[in-house]
């Protein structure tokens, strides 16, 4: 059971410099109920991230080991004490933000957690969150345990923030006047996630990651550079025999013993080119008629004549 949870501060939005710390209960309630005067502009707030980095790490997801804390928005209208009948059965905690109107409350919810929950769970840990605090839309189609999969809900928080790198403003307003309100309670000494309440979203999660790890590869593609390539089609064709005989019938040679015969000559077009079969006296192919034509070169470059 957590007595402090690790937490990091930011001095405002554009500062990614992790420094790792943590807070107990107290200081955690001192920090997220009292509201500071603040007269800039909101991306230079200070802020906070119920998160444990690796050492080392800047901010963001990727750094990111695991979480002290859920933190849930809310901006769609959802009425303060709707959400305290929500959360109110472990310890928690609730500020309104930087844009609160009484007229439309915008706030944050905080639950610590009995445990920091790793970073590759916490998409069960806050779809779980989503559904809990969500609104049934139809409960006039519910009667009966069969009929539940037909309810509907309508989000209360913003589903938009599960990033475990996700960082939030301490409290703040723009002016004396401007309306706030914060609290925290206590109802117990079990914090959130002691039973686990998101067991099953955790279970659903980890099968699916387990379909994903378990489903065959395809192949890895290896492109070869085309001079690559052709540097390795020429180095068979001068030392390895079958490659050298395979070219020699595929271009209409004939074999007799340990040559292949007339070939047409790329240069004065009759069958007399040949070459040994066996590349260690001899690796080039040459037209028989030294006076009159006198060609010779790579099997490469006889290979690659078109003799169409």
């Amino acid at each position: 059971m957590s007595s402090a949870w690790a937490v990091v501060r930011f001095a405002h939005t554009y500062d990614k410099e992790v420094k790792q710390g943590a807070s107990t209960w107290q200081e955690l309630a001192q920090a997220l109920t009292t509201f500071q005067l603040h007269d800039g502009e909101k991306k230079t707030l200070p802020a906070w991230s119920p998160a444990r980095y690796r050492p080392g790490a800047s901010r963001g997801a990727a750094g990111v080991l695991s979480l002290s804390a859920l933190v849930l928005d809310y901006d769609n209208g959802t009425s303060i004490d709707t959400a305290l009948d929500c959360w109110g059965w472990r310890p928690g905690m609730l500020h309104t933000s930087w844009s609160h109107e009484l007229a439309r409350p915008r706030f944050r919810v905080i639950m610590p957690l009995a445990e920091p929950v790793p970073a590759e769970d916490w998409p069960a840990v806050y779809a779980w969150a989503e559904r809990w605090s969500s609104t049934l839309d139809n409960p006039q189609d519910i009667e009966t345990p069969e009929d539940y999969t037909k309810a509907t809900h309508t989000p209360a928080i913003d589903v938009g923030c599960k990033d475990p790198g996700r960082l939030y403003y301490l409290p703040a307003i723009s002016s004396d006047k401007a309306p706030r309100y914060a609290t925290t309670w206590q109802p117990c000494t079990e914090y959130l996630g002691t039973y686990a309440p998101w067991a099953k979203q955790l279970q659903a999660l980890r099968a699916e990651r387990a379909r994903k790890a378990s489903r065959p590869r395809p192949p890895r593609r290896v492109t070869v550079p085309a001079s690559i390539a052709r540097r390795k089609v020429r180095e068979r064709l001068r030392t390895v025999p079958s490659a050298r005989l395979d070219l020699g019938q595929a271009l209409g040679g004939q074999v007799s013993g340990a040559r292949v015969r007339h070939i047409p000559c790329p240069q004065c077009g009759r069958a007399s080119v040949w070459f040994l079969i066996e590349p260690e006296t001899k690796t080039s192919a040459s037209c028989n008629h030294g006076n009159s034509c006198g060609w010779w070169g790579s099997l490469y470059d006889l290979g690659s004549v078109d003799n169409d």
